[in-house]
């Protein structure tokens, strides 16, 4: 507002602050791979307090190789991928990929952030078993 207020008095751009070359970036967190695991963490919780991490159906696949695993997060597990919501009881802990091609995390017909004590930037860990 400052600034507005300035520059709406006739002030001129370079007296409001030092010229900058570049923008600031930020790195957004990529997932970690080791042999047998992945390490991603909470990147968004939407309206209904779904969880979306930053893990990827391609990196899951391509890390997996169709073994199975297990999701931890807090203390949950959960070994397999739904479908859709109605694919599992209601109250039921559910891992899916939406839409947007990224691991979700969801309670069918609740509110996973609040029922699993899950908040913005916490881990998830994926393990596959050995082959």
């Amino acid at each position: 507002v400052n600034a507005a207020v300035r520059l709406a008095k006739g002030e001129d751009l370079e007296k409001l602050g030092d010229l900058k070359d570049s923008i600031n970036q930020k790195i957004l967190f990529e997932p970690v791979t080791e042999k047998n695991v992945i390490k991603g963490i909470v990147s968004y919780i939407d309206s209904y307090e779904n969880l979306f991490t930053n893990i990827s159906e391609n990196l899951f696949k391509q890390v997996g190789k169709g073994r199975q695993f297990s999701i931890y997060f807090r203390t949950n597990e959960v070994n397999k991928i739904n479908k859709s919501y109605n694919d599992a009881p209601e109250g039921e802990i559910i891992a899916i990929f939406s839409s947007t091609g990224l691991l979700q995390i969801a309670i069918n017909k609740g509110n996973a952030s609040s029922l699993l004590g899950m908040s913005h930037k916490d881990p998830i860990r994926i393990e596959f078993k050995e082959e």
